[in-house]
């Protein structure tokens, strides 16, 4: 028997929150954006699990109805969670 397959997942938070959206957000100087909706939902159409901190969604004003598909409300509770079941993670 092999190993499981891994399930590769993105929590997306603070100001790169509002790139799960289908919410159009202008574009200050001061923000870097390294993903952007479109991004998001490739890699939601390849499978890949996408958080978006539900705390800076409530800053932004933003609901789970613009959240792009694939995309779900998260928590740090679910983001600690994700941490400890999995093998590495990547932070940039």
């Amino acid at each position: 028997m092999g190993a499981p397959p891994l399930t590769p997942r993105s929590y997306i938070h603070c100001t790169a929150s509002c790139a799960g959206t289908h919410r159009s957000i202008p574009f200050r100087a001061s923000w870097t954006f390294p993903l952007d909706s479109n991004l998001l939902q490739q890699l939601a159409a390849s499978g890949v699990a996408i958080a978006v901190c539900g705390t800076c969604m409530e800053s932004r004003g933003l609901s789970e109805q613009v959240l792009i598909q694939g995309a779900h409300r998260s928590s740090m509770d679910e983001l600690g969670d994700w941490v400890e079941e999995c093998e590495k993670v990547f932070t940039f």
